[in-house]
């Protein structure tokens, strides 16, 4: 799990991995276990995962919009900031992600994530559709 908002209205950054003992399950930190640069703190992201690795796109604090997209590669714990390539076919597609920042829904389908909606800084509804497809993945 990855980022939240605090109860001071603040960004989290940290990163937490629910591990699976004899004992039970229990939380540990994970921040401090991976390599590479993680992404900002972030609320109202989305986080998904195709195959051993957690995609996290989107999201705001408290002053500002993050239309980027990390990808934690899950077996080896490494940060990665995926840039998006857009289609010659469908150039709005990275202004559209741009104006879904926060509170995507998204879906996952083998390599694909459908990205339906969100919020752009106007506050303004989206009801686009998008797909993000992870080639080499």
């Amino acid at each position: 799990m990855f980022g939240g908002q605090l109860a001071n209205g603040e960004a989290s950054g940290e990163l937490y991995v629910l591990r699976a003992m004899k004992k039970g399950l229990f939380w540990q930190h994970g921040s401090k276990l991976c390599q590479g640069k993680a992404p900002e703190a972030r609320f109202d992201h989305a986080m998904h995962r195709i195959r051993d690795n957690l995609i996290i796109m989107g999201g705001r604090n408290r002053t500002c919009f993050l239309p980027t997209v990390h990808l934690l590669e899950l077996t080896q714990l490494m940060w990665t900031n995926i840039s998006l390539k857009v289609s010659p076919e469908h150039p709005q597609a990275k202004t559209a992600f741009e104006r879904a920042e926060f509170a995507v829904a998204g879906s996952r389908h083998e390599n694909k994530i459908y990205i339906f909606g969100g919020v752009d800084k106007n506050f303004v509804l989206t009801n686009e559709v998008m797909v993000l497809t992870f080639d080499q993945l």
